[in-house]
Parts: C-alpha cells; structure tokens; sequence
C-alpha cells in the first residue's frame, strides 16, 4: 500500500522572481486602507455640511416655536419686523 508521490524539482532559473507589480497585475479595486480614507473624507464632508445648515436650521426652529432670537453677544434681539410700541 506505499503510494509513490513523484516529487518536481524547481531550478532557480525556472521559478517566477517577484517583480514590481504591473499594470496588469493590480486589481483595479482599491484597497481596504484606500476605501477607508475615502469613506472618511465622505463622513467629514456630511459632518462639515451638517455643522454649516446647523445655525439655520436652529433660526426657523426658533422662528417656528416663536422664541426670540439671540444675537452674537447671547442676548435677546428682536426682530426688524415685530412692531415696537413706545412708552409715552
């Protein structure tokens, strides 16, 4: 029951020598550090945008809920279109 398993010899001048990578050889599909750093910058892009419509979206929130608006110095400023009656 000895089964013969014929082993090749491979001569260094028959073996593939490890090149740079070819046009050929690259997948066209990028790498998992490639697509990482893409789906990051996409992810800051969205964070950026969302920061960017924040203070606008926050102004027709309080326009909507009739609160005052708050100028840059945290105090309460009313607006050019409310009319103001004067004390007399």
């Amino acid at each position: 029951m000895d089964s013969h398993h014929p082993v090749k010899v491979i001569k260094r001048a028959e073996r593939q020598r490890p090149g740079p990578p070819t046009a050929e050889s690259r997948s066209p599909e990028l790498s998992r550090r490639d697509t990482a750093r893409a789906l990051a910058a996409r992810v800051k892009e969205w964070v950026s945008e969302f920061e960017q419509a924040r203070p606008v979206r926050l102004q027709e929130l309080r326009r909507r809920l009739g609160w005052p608006e708050i100028g840059g110095d945290g105090l309460a400023v009313q607006a050019v279109s409310d009319p103001v009656e004067s004390e007399r």
